[in-house]
């Protein structure tokens, strides 16, 4: 995966970059081992990776259980909203290992909200007209506001 690109699945895209996971502007919380097995796991999308080859790329050197993963994976299908009898997103191979089912998208990278961002000329439109509505109503509610007290007078 290049380094200016991301993987996106249904709502959610991978930031490598930040080792999260995203959601439009919110940012899921993983643990960093938990984000480990997930990009794995994305990494090799629509086959089986074994319980070892992931506690190869994301335990080297350390001896864990499979309960370990087991959490880790839980932990993922917790924050993606996703079911371990349902799956959308990893799918169990039982005494086997995990398999990422999603349809995935390679993009640009997205642009956190909090940077800059051109609007599109639709959107200023959109943005403007609502101000001037907005406006328009409250000047309608003041004027209403002021006949009520003069008539109360």
């Amino acid at each position: 995966m290049a380094a200016d690109s991301s993987l996106s699945f249904g709502p959610f895209w991978v930031d490598t970059q930040n080792e999260c996971v995203r959601r439009g502007t919110e940012v899921i919380k993983l643990t960093p081992k938990a984000f480990a097995v997930l990009r794995y796991l994305v990494e090799h999308p629509g086959r089986i990776v074994t319980k070892d080859e992931i506690f190869e790329a994301v335990w080297k050197e350390t001896v864990v259980s499979d309960i370990t993963l087991a959490v880790c994976v839980r932990e993922i299908r917790k924050s993606l909203g996703d079911e371990a009898k349902t799956p959308q997103y990893i799918e169990t191979m039982h005494r086997r290992g995990y398999r990422f089912i999603a349809a995935l998208t390679t993009t640009p990278s997205p642009v956190p909200s909090s940077e800059f961002r051109v609007l599109s000329q639709e959107e200023v439109i959109s943005s403007q007209s609502s101000v001037i509505s907005s406006q328009q109503e409250e000047n309608q509610k003041a004027k209403e506001e002021q006949t009520a007290q003069v008539i109360e007078t």
